[in-house]
């Protein structure tokens, strides 16, 4: 299929030779216009000789042959004349076709560039309408984006491996942010033991701790000092000690100190969250005094 922009300029190559037609056909016009001028100056030459040779004859002084060849060319003569003017009228009539032909050719290339003005209004139509679903496919890509991270919001992950110790929460229920849903206890057993800040004088991280549990009497689970708490218990309460008048009582403090339950035990998958316990612990060896505490997950 030929595209606008090729039959537009087909159609003006269709003017350029209707032009040259044209002007062909104009010159052949002169050339017959000329050519009938001088055969009725023929014509009419003729006509007198025939009238003259006519008087003389009348006189007896021509001859009839005279006459006679005078009669033919004039005759002759005016049967060129009618072919040229029926050549000057086909000469005519084919400058009134080209002249046609070439408005034809002239309307022709106007309706191609019309057509070729309508095809590039259509073509700005067209690209606009592309930025514009170009646009709603990136706002859809980013809506997808959204979708999906709303989705993982609905899935919570827990921090750790553990069991679920109490669901709060049951199914079709709206969930707020900041809302506990669970209760997860840690798979990892270890143990809080409060020390006094006077027993914690030679304890440092990876001193051995034997634990007995009340649960299980006679029950011996061998551990480690994992970490010793930056702070006393105290300073992480909601109402913080602080005496304003200046007065001071001095009052032990208690710090928590995390042991880890050695591994390879089968005993400790026995143990549970908040059972009491009894921690010993070998410091750079010297033993501590012993100390009652809690395991927490």
């Amino acid at each position: 299929m030929e595209a606008p922009g090729e039959r537009r300029l087909a159609a003006k190559a269709d003017i350029a030779q209707t032009d040259a037609s044209v002007e062909a056909a104009k010159a052949e016009i002169s050339n017959a216009e000329a050519s009938v001028d001088g055969t009725r100056a023929d014509v009419v030459r003729t006509q007198l000789e025939k009238k003259r040779q006519e008087a003389l004859l009348d006189s007896a002084s021509a001859t009839k042959q005279k006459f006679e060849q005078v009669t033919a060319d004039e005759q002759r003569y005016a049967a060129t004349l009618e072919s040229r003017l029926a050549d000057l009228s086909k000469s005519k009539a084919l400058l009134a076709l080209r002249k046609a032909q070439a408005q034809q050719a002239r309307a022709s290339l106007a309706s191609r560039e019309s057509e070729l003005q309508a095809q590039q209004r259509q073509r700005g139509v067209l690209d606009a309408q592309e930025l514009q679903l170009k646009a709603d496919l990136r706002a859809k890509e980013e809506a997808v984006k959204v979708a999906n991270t709303n989705l993982e919001y609905t899935r919570i992950l827990a921090p750790t491996d553990g069991v679920v110790g109490e669901r709060k929460v049951r199914v079709g229920q709206l969930v707020s942010p900041g809302t506990q849903v669970i209760s997860l206890v840690e798979s990892d057993v270890w143990v809080q033991a409060n020390y006094k800040e006077t027993q914690l004088t030679n304890i440092t991280k990876g001193d051995s701790a034997v634990i007995t549990v009340d649960t299980f009497p006679g029950l011996r689970l061998n551990g480690h000092v994992e970490q010793i708490s930056p702070a006393s218990g105290s300073q992480f309460a909601l109402l913080p000690p602080d005496n304003a008048s200046g007065n001071f009582t001095k009052i032990v403090q208690r710090i928590p100190v995390k042991i880890l339950i050695d591994h390879d035990q089968e005993s400790a998958k026995r143990l549970r969250s908040g059972m009491s316990v009894i921690v010993e612990i070998n410091a750079s060896g010297k033993h501590s005094d012993t100390k009652t505490a809690r395991n927490s997950q």
